[in-house]
Formats: C-alpha cells, sequence, structure tokens
C-alpha cells in the first residue's frame, strides 16, 4: 500500500512540531509496516487571505491517485480528494483563533448587528 503524508510547506520555510511529526508519522510508517510512505508537501504562504485562499485551491486540485491511502494533517492540507483520505488533524487556522486579536478584531462580535 503507498501512502500519502500530505501537508502544507510553510513560506518562508521552518521546522517546527508540525514538521517533526509528519517526518516521525513517515518514517514509523516505512519502518514498521509493510506500506511505503511518502510526505508531499505544496508551498502553502499565508501572508494574506487570497493567498490562504490559493493553497486551499491548489490542495483541493492536488491529484494523488497513484496513492492507496491518503493522510492530511493541517490547513489546507485536508483539502485533498481522495477515496481513502483520513485527516489526522494537528489544529486549525491559528489566525482565526490565537492572533485575531491583534489585528484589532474583537474577540467577539454582536449577533444582533
Amino acid at each position: 500500500m503507498k501512502i500519502a503524508v500530505v501537508a502544507p510547506g510553510s513560506v518562508p520555510y521552518t521546522i517546527g512540531g508540525a514538521e517533526k511529526l509528519w517526518w516521525g508519522l513517515v518514517d514509523h510508517i516505512n519502518s514498521l509496516t509493510s506500506y511505503d510512505a511518502e510526505l508531499v508537501k505544496l508551498s502553502s504562504p499565508e501572508r494574506t487571505f487570497p493567498e490562504l485562499m490559493a493553497s486551499y485551491r491548489r490542495f483541493s486540485e492536488l491529484d494523488l491517485s497513484g496513492f492507496d491511502r491518503i493522510i492530511s494533517t493541517k490547513y489546507p492540507a485536508w483539502m485533498v480528494d481522495h477515496p481513502d483520505h483520513v485527516v489526522y488533524m494537528q489544529h486549525k487556522l491559528r489566525g482565526l483563533y490565537d492572533a485575531y486579536h491583534f489585528c484589532g478584531k474583537p474577540k467577539q462580535l454582536d449577533p444582533d448587528s
């Protein structure tokens, strides 16, 4: 079985916990099972909303038909389309819950406004 671990590539490139998880997951699948895993990454800039939406579109259009199973881990990679797609969710878009208020936006919106 060929497995693709699908993930976004940060722009600019950085190494953090997410990258270490992807490498470890691929390494463990390859060394501890009879399956063949590969890390598939697309550059995913997210400096602006249009860049982020373009990344979602690129993942949704990615052809992964050469793989038997897909494991996606993080936005926007979970947009891939495949009949055997598993989401190992690390976290949602942090800008929506972690840094939104730094842009001068309210933490809550008035539902009547």
